[in-house]
């Protein structure tokens, strides 16, 4: 479970950002994505960039990371 601010969350992506204007998500105090694979663990990363604006990579999540972002 990761635990984050929706306006972080569609700022930083139009895939959040559609779905979170959808109306069954729009009065929603939190939503569970069911549909994502993420074996290598690498969405922490995706959730730091979206903070921070910059993630440090590694080779091991180089790959793994940009197959998450597609």
């Amino acid at each position: 479970v990761y635990h984050c601010h929706r306006f972080i969350l569609a700022y930083s992506s139009g895939y959040f950002l559609r779905l979170l204007q959808k109306r069954r998500y729009a009065d929603a105090d939190s939503i569970t994505l069911k549909h994502v694979s993420d074996p290598s663990n690498v969405f922490p990363h995706v959730l730091e960039y979206m903070y921070r604006g910059s993630v440090h990579l590694s080779t091991e999540i180089s790959i793994p990371l940009l197959a998450l972002a597609d």
